[in-house]
């Protein structure tokens, strides 16, 4: 089971809520929430500690995807002798969580929002490659490569080089 400690404000970041997850397997998530409270980032916290089964496979299945393409697109490029085939069923133990980060809605009370955030994965066979899974609710937004959006943020779907597919 996942522990959360909330530090509170950042000293090195404006309006920005500071914390770590401390995993199972001894990893550190960092935690950032930005113009929100520590009741909200602990909220999100928790929440992607026990992501729904099916969130889970939705992004599994998408980050598999994701870096089966990565990996054809730049093989030549990574110093790697061996990598299995990645699949949705083992992709988990290629990805280690570095930060979740989240930022208040323009609208909605913490207490009204769902859980929403972006979550920084490095693929660990190549640690310069990372990856993003961006939710909100109940709902996988964003999976592709890292690149600091918001979970705010609409215009996500339907893009080419995101990974989650409108159904």
């Amino acid at each position: 089971m996942s522990r959360i400690k909330i530090f509170g404000k950042s000293a090195d970041f404006f309006n920005t809520t500071e914390g770590v997850i401390f995993t199972d397997t001894e990893n550190e998530i960092r935690l950032f929430g930005k113009k929100v409270g520590e009741d909200y980032l602990r909220k999100c916290a928790e929440y992607f500690s026990r992501l729904p089964a099916e969130l889970r496979e939705t992004l599994c299945n998408a980050t598999s995807e994701y870096l089966t393409d990565t990996i054809e697109e730049h093989a030549d490029e990574y110093d790697i002798d061996y990598l299995p085939e990645i699949t949705a069923e083992n992709v988990l133990t290629f990805l280690k969580p570095m930060e979740l980060r989240t930022e208040a809605h323009d609208i909605l009370s913490e207490e009204d929002t769902p859980p929403a955030f972006s979550v920084k994965l490095e693929f660990t066979p190549v640690p310069v490659e990372l990856v993003e899974w961006v939710v909100r609710g109940e709902d996988a937004m964003y999976v592709g490569e890292y690149r600091g959006v918001s979970p705010w943020n609409d215009s996500l779907s339907g893009k080419r080089w995101n990974y989650i597919r409108e159904a």
